[in-house]
């Protein structure tokens, strides 16, 4: 009875693919329409290049550009399309090969690339070929944003550049092509699929193409047939999935050309299936490239399943997929070892020059025992409440910035050595090599070392959030720590933008692709990966939430407060510090530190009193502030045009005589002439 089941299963599955593969030729045939729609507006041989082939007459230059059309190269039904092929093999280089890189730029080096290969280059690395690529009848073609540079000097005539961005401005073509009116440019193209490029003054022979917004029309059209269509292949998929269908990819075919086409279910790579769809061996296949990235689906059941993997861009990530010791494996390890590892520990050794200044020493005299009186890293001994909280908020940003070692962790777990079933060899690109030193060096050893600068940075990032009581100090402090932590980021994307040779760039750009591998796991591995990278991530939140709150503890409970100042005999200690100066004797005293300085006077530091009392304008004569320590109360008790007369100007000259000291004085005028009788 089981068996007739299953085999009724599979039967109803099978209809139902059979009908979900009829909706895909049916956008098979929407999508051959469109390229037959766009074939009617190809690219055929230009006028004005017939002109001058035959009359050699340079009034052709003076041709509208937006009448100008050249034939646009055929695809070989035969040719090999590979978003594989960085780095291709000289096999791929064949004649009438076509060589798609959807990545980064295609390698430029390879001597045995021949005259007739199209290069298609999708990525946004865009076009500055080197004299190999720019070879007779080579087509270089861009889908990103960067100009395509036809001042190269190497550039043969017979070369075409196709612009598919809308970066192609006619001022910038202009100049460009007047730059280099003498040079054999006689039959280069300038195609853009985008923009205008009306009233452009071409130079002899060159044409610069555009399609305007026919063509935009028909890609957006075209695009939303291919998403429906990717739509369907998932439902194909899933459908085989659920009938427990033992398959590795889909195979939809057309009957043009007799291409096909595949879309990968749980692999790495797969080819690009819109090149091939929407084009047929005369239409324009070079518009109506998209990236469309592989399908990957999680199997169910069963013992193993697929679990998503990607490397981090950073240089550390660069050691595991390099060779020990070579140029970018010793990147990865000098960015460790001089701006994280390196600058970590001056901060940290700082830190901890500051901690020890902050122990006092006492000899008992009873007991003749010195004690030693510390607070825990130097912290304020009371900070405001709004400080408090900017401390609190800075902590939440250093977690969810600091995301090295769950990053690490995951990593070692994913890629652990003794696991048969994970190709830890194949993501370090070393394939059949699963030796233990192999696993120390490329896998262990970099994320060991990713973890202890992480650790690091942490603590010196917690030492400055406690020991800050300025908000706009601690985010400054916060910001260069980050930029530490941040270093391996840094120097990875300079590398990937090839400040540091092609090679390191073409090694970041494989750190890259990882996100397209699929690292197999037994569900319970992934289960407790999945918790113990939790568990990584509530400790860093445990460690430095509570550290924090044992610290805001102390401070508001005035136990810092007799650490530093053991010989206060305050009755509150929880009012030492916090910012009102304390007048009563029992606070403002030298054993409180003059309540925990709030009674210091910036500018006068003999003087013990409320800061806010002095130089208000109020003349106040009672102690400490009509002193001389206190200036006079700031200046408040200094009458003016009377130098040595030190009292309240309000009552200097008021009309009224005041016998009493310092107005009676002879330095106050006898109270400003008050206490004169005339013609006596």
């Amino acid at each position: 009875m089981a068996s007739e089941s299953d085999d009724s299963n599979h039967e109803e599955a099978n209809q139902k693919i059979n009908a979900l593969e009829e909706k895909i030729r049916v956008q098979d045939e929407k999508i051959r329409f469109l390229g037959d729609e766009l074939e009617k507006i190809k690219l055929s041989t230009s006028p004005l290049e017939e002109a001058s082939q035959s009359t050699g007459d340079d009034e052709n230059t003076d041709s509208d550009p937006e009448d100008i059309q050249i034939e646009e190269p055929h695809r070989n039904a035969n040719a090999n399309l590979s978003i594989s092929s960085l780095s291709p093999a000289k096999k791929e280089w064949t004649d009438d090969n076509d060589i798609v890189s959807t990545t980064i730029h295609t390698k430029s080096d390879r001597e045995n690339q021949n005259n007739s290969a199209h290069i298609y280059d999708l990525s946004v690395s865009s076009l500055y070929p080197t004299k190999e690529e720019w070879t007779d009848d080579n087509n270089i073609f861009s889908d990103a944003t960067t100009n395509a540079k036809i001042e190269k000097e190497d550039q043969n005539k017979s070369a075409r550049v196709y612009d598919l961005s809308s970066s192609i401005r006619r001022n910038t073509l202009k100049k460009r092509l007047n730059k280099k009116r003498n040079s054999n440019y006689e039959s280069n193209k300038i195609v853009s699929a985008f923009g205008s490029t009306k009233d452009l003054t071409s130079n002899r022979d060159h044409h610069i193409i555009s399609h305007g917004e026919f063509v935009v029309l028909h890609r957006e059209e075209m695009d939303s047939l291919l998403d429906d269509k990717l739509k369907i292949m998932e439902e194909a998929v899933e459908c085989r999935l659920q009938a427990k269908f033992e398959y590795s990819s889909v195979h939809v075919h057309t009957s043009a050309e007799d291409d096909n086409y595949e879309v990968s279910a749980g692999t790495g790579l797969a080819p690009d299936i819109t090149s091939s769809a929407a084009s047929s061996s005369s239409s324009d296949s070079s518009f109506l490239f998209r990236n469309i990235s592989h399908i990957s689906r999680k199997k169910s059941g069963g013992e193993h399943s697929s679990q998503d993997f990607s490397l981090d861009p950073d240089t550390y990530s660069l050691m595991m997929i390099s060779s020990p010791c070579s140029l970018s494996w010793a990147l990865g390890l000098a960015t460790f070892i001089v701006f994280q590892l390196g600058l970590g520990i001056l901060i940290v050794v700082d830190l901890s020059r500051q901690n020890s200044e902050a122990c006092q020493f006492e000899l008992d005299q009873t007991t003749n025992i010195v004690e030693k009186y510390c607070i825990p890293f130097n912290v304020p001994i009371r900070v405001p409440l709004e400080i408090t909280i900017a401390q609190f908020i800075t902590i939440i940003l250093v977690l969810a910035t600091q995301s090295d070692l769950v990053s690490s962790v995951h990593i070692l777990i994913a890629l652990r050595r003794r696991a048969e079933h994970v190709p830890w060899d194949e993501v370090i690109d070393k394939k059949g090599d699963r030796s233990v030193v192999t696993w120390l060096m490329r896998i262990l050893f970099p994320n060991v070392i990713k973890i202890s600068q992480s650790i690091v940075v942490l603590y010196a990032s917690f030492i400055v959030i406690i020991q800050s009581s300025d908000i706009i100090d601690l985010l400054k402090d916060f910001t260069a720590l980050f930029v530490i932590s941040e270093t391996d980021n840094i120097l990875f994307n300079l590398a990937d933008a090839g400040y540091m040779g092609e090679h390191i760039a073409m090694e970041c750009a494989q750190v890259k692709n990882t996100s397209q591998l699929d690292v197999t796991v037994k569900e319970q591995d992934e289960t407790d990966g999945y918790i113990l990278r939790c568990l990584v991530f509530l400790c860093m939140c445990g460690v430095m939430i509570g550290g924090w709150s044992y610290i805001v503890r102390g401070q508001y409970s005035g136990s810092y407060m007799r650490l530093k100042y053991y010989n206060c005999n305050a009755t509150n200690p929880a009012l030492i510090g916090n910012g009102k100066c304390q007048m009563d004797l029992s606070y403002n005293s030298i054993e409180c530190y003059w309540d925990g300085g709030d009674c210091i006077v910036n500018g006068l530091p003999e003087c013990h009193a409320d800061p806010n009392e002095i130089g208000n304008g109020s003349c106040n004569m009672n102690l400490p502030y009509y002193s001389q320590e206190c200036a006079w109360d700031g200046g408040d008790c200094i009458v003016k045009g009377l130098p040595g007369c030190y009292a309240d100007p309000r009552e200097i000259s008021n009309g009224r005589c005041n016998l009493n000291l310092p107005y009676i004085s002879e330095d106050c005028n006898r109270d400003g002439g008050d206490c004169i009788v005339k013609g006596l």
